[in-house]
């Protein structure tokens, strides 16, 4: 039986069953919206309960980079299978295991060894090695090393980025604080200024929160868009 992850490529599954771990990654480069653990984790859990899998276990490895093969989280998920806890592993796509080619096919044996299945939500069941089937292997390092690829581009991408910003005398690294720098920079000085000569007035965080969250929210939102906390008020005034 096959299941069409991907209309143009059939992948064979044994899935129905499984107790499932989800494995997440997210990395201290930029993070997409595509791969925030919470999207990872609604991916993984649509792919699991269309196959008919239990999940068992969520396990994120926060802030490792796809070249990293230190990951307690994947640790835990080959404990849950030794222990007889799980018998797959499912992530939302194989560049989550891991960018670095040697690192993805490292990590895929040490699951393959315990006898577990290794399951990504884009594309379906990671098939294992197989000497009748030279090809399985072949198209499985190419999709890795497309990851590899992928990921070195976008750190040059982020190098040069940086290199021009800091050329124009931009903060090239983080973010500016509140008031102090950026596309919102005049607005943001405005509210500070205000945040402060209220505070200095005697006014509590809470009261300044209260306050600025009365005024028009165009101009005095806070940088997110979110309300004013008492939280806020106290951060801003003391990172300016």
């Amino acid at each position: 039986m096959t299941v069409r992850a991907n209309a143009s490529r059939p992948v064979p599954y044994r899935g129905a069953g499984r107790r499932a771990v989800i494995y997440l990654r997210t990395s201290g480069l930029g993070q997409v919206d595509r791969e925030g653990p919470r999207v990872q984790e609604a991916d993984c859990r649509r792919y699991a309960a269309a196959l008919g899998m239990t999940v068992v276990a969520v396990l994120h490895e926060a802030a490792v980079t796809g070249d990293a093969d230190d990951r307690p989280a994947f640790a835990d998920a080959l404990l849950a299978i030794e222990d007889g806890e799980a018998d797959a592993v499912v992530v939302a796509t194989r560049s989550r295991l891991a960018r670095n080619l040697m690192v993805q096919e490292a990590l895929l044996r040490r699951a393959w060894d315990l006898g577990a299945e290794v399951h990504e939500a884009d594309y379906g069941l990671i098939p294992e090695d197989d000497p009748d089937d030279p090809t399985r292997t072949f198209v499985r390092q190419m999709l890795g090393a497309v990851a590899q690829l992928d990921k070195a581009m976008t750190v040059q991408r982020l190098r040069k980025a940086r290199q021009q910003k800091a050329a124009r005398g931009e903060k090239a690294v983080g973010r500016y604080k509140f008031g102090q720098g950026g596309k919102d920079h005049a607005r943001e000085a405005v509210v500070l200024a205000d945040l402060r000569a209220r505070l200095d007035a005697g006014q509590t965080p809470e009261q300044v929160a209260f306050a600025l969250n009365a005024l028009p929210y165009d101009h005095w939102r806070t940088r997110s868009g979110k309300p004013w906390t008492p939280a806020n008020v106290k951060r801003v005034a003391s990172l300016a």
